[in-house]
């Protein structure tokens, strides 16, 4: 099986987990996503939104709980720096190339300026620095509202896919 054939899966039994309140507590978090790092093996959950950071936790062997002992990990908060997405961040998307991890991310207000960044980092768990390039996708007159990206594997170089109002 493929790896990309293992995520939808494991993105599958995670919704229907969702669906059947196994992970109950989970159904107020927006923007769900499920990662599996292909260095360490693991699978991670990231979410983020209600002016709270993005989040992340692993996942246990099951794909329908979290690991045993683990607990949610703060990556990234809204920056109180004007233009910089000062209230809110969410619709996270990670990616890993190379040896970095890339954690995509939209924030801002969709009623009104919205955009998307990015952040690296060697781990999936911490220590992800916001890029010096954010916002990488601005609010322009042509376009509203940029964000919810995601990246996905095709012909060099990567491909985003994002929504916008």
């Amino acid at each position: 099986m493929s790896v990309e054939d293992e995520i939808r899966q494991v993105s599958d039994r995670f919704y229907a987990a969702l669906k059947a309140a196994e992970l109950g507590h989970l159904r107020t978090k927006d923007d769900p996503m499920v990662f599996h790092d292909p260095g360490s093996d693991k699978c991670y959950l990231y979410w983020g939104s209600g002016f709270q950071p993005i989040k992340v936790q692993e996942l246990a062997d099951d794909r329908m709980s979290f690991a045993p002992d683990s607990e949610p990990i703060d990556l990234i908060w809204p920056n109180p720096v004007k233009g910089a997405f000062p209230r809110l961040v969410e619709a996270c998307w990670v990616i890993r190339h190379g040896d970095f991890h890339y954690l995509f991310y939209s924030g801002g207000s969709y009623l009104a300026s919205y955009g998307m960044g990015y952040a690296t980092s060697e781990s999936p768990t911490e220590g992800f620095a916001k890029s010096a390039l954010n916002p990488i996708l601005a609010e322009t007159a042509d376009v509203l509202s940029p964000g919810g990206g995601s990246v996905t594997a095709g012909p060099a170089p990567a491909h985003t896919r994002r929504r916008a109002r």
